[in-house]
């Protein structure tokens, strides 16, 4: 956290550099102006706007009231009172609960499952993976590049039917005719490193959710390569007009997708061809 005099805009591309070089950044949440131009003089790097208003603003007992239209305002607000932090906010409960309200965002961003929209322009953000982790002190990390049927022979932790995947890793199991013994489920990756810290089995999780520093009781083990990879997209309704801060917005997420790309991207009407297209692209692998 910076001093004032000594703070530049906070952007994607900088948080990610932050990230990348282990250094910490401050967040804090506000809905107003003048609370935000404070947050701000005091150095801070990014200001949520929460649903959390429903029950700080609103006097509501959960956050469940807040509209959309009340997150806005609150929005626009903290925009005015903002001095170069980056400013979040949150998705009020039930704003994307059908197709019809989902597509009234500007960008949508998930894994595989937007690629069946041809409403959308869909653009490939980058691939990713599954990992095995294990306590410190596990057998499997005695093993030098332990296989899959080695990991099998163990209980295993990973995520419910459904997210984050998992077909993907039910897939790798039975490529190689394995039955994995999964003992626990869960939907978010902590829950399942905390199982695995507490001796419940081995850990299949997202290699984005293993933090080498706030995981380092954990050992990351195995091949990069025992499940398939899965292709997360950002896209957006064809025929909607970019803004150059929404080029902005795409580039700093994925320096791949840059303007031109974009553009030529969006000027292909047919799906499969635009499809074709972007496979020529070289997607980074995280």
């Amino acid at each position: 956290m910076s001093a004032q005099s000594d703070k530049k805009q906070t952007t994607l591309s900088s948080l990610k550099k932050m990230k990348e070089k282990g250094e910490k950044f401050t967040c804090l949440t506000s809905y107003e102006s003048t609370l935000t131009s404070k947050i701000c003089d005091a150095g801070v790097d990014v200001v949520l706007v929460g649903d959390s208003l429903g029950m700080v603003i609103q006097g509501h007992d959960s956050t469940l009231p807040v509209t959309m239209d009340q997150l806005i305002y609150h929005l626009e607000c903290v925009v005015k009172g903002n001095k170069g932090a980056h400013i979040m906010a949150d998705m009020p409960f039930m704003s994307y609960a059908t197709d019809d309200m989902g597509l009234a965002v500007d960008f949508a961003i998930a894994t595989e499952a937007l690629q069946q929209f041809t409403s959308l322009v869909t653009l490939p953000f980058f691939r990713w993976t599954h990992c095995v982790v294990v306590p410190q002190g596990h057998p499997l990390t005695a093993i030098n590049d332990p296989t899959l049927e080695q990991v099998a022979q163990y209980p295993i932790v990973t995520y419910t039917e459904g997210f984050t995947g998992r077909y993907k890793i039910d897939e790798g199991f039975e490529a190689r005719r394995l039955v994995p013994n999964y003992v626990v489920t869960a939907a978010d990756a902590d829950v399942i490193k905390t199982y695995v810290r507490r001796g419940l089995g081995v850990g299949i999780i997202s290699t984005m959710a293993f933090e080498h520093q706030s995981d380092s009781d954990l050992v990351r083990i195995g091949s990069p390569n025992y499940f398939s990879p899965l292709l997360s997209c950002i896209a957006f309704r064809r025929g909607t007009f970019l803004r150059g801060f929404m080029f902005d917005f795409i580039e700093q997420l994925a320096p791949h997708l840059d303007p031109e790309f974009v553009r030529h991207a969006m000027s292909i009407a047919d799906p499969e061809e635009r499809n074709e297209f972007c496979s020529r692209l070289e997607v980074p692998r995280i």
